[in-house]
């Protein structure tokens, strides 16, 4: 399970790094139950 589509994000002094998922991630995470996830973040 994966996307090749950037990532939309911003960083919030009082949340941290908010990560927003495309919609074909979401869909296919609500299948599969509990998960990990790990990101690549490049600076």
């Amino acid at each position: 399970m994966g996307s090749n589509t950037p990532l939309k994000w911003i960083y919030d002094s009082s949340m941290g790094l908010v990560i927003e998922l495309p919609t074909e991630l979401k869909a296919k995470m609500s299948k599969a139950g509990q998960l990990a996830y790990g990101f690549k973040i490049e600076v």
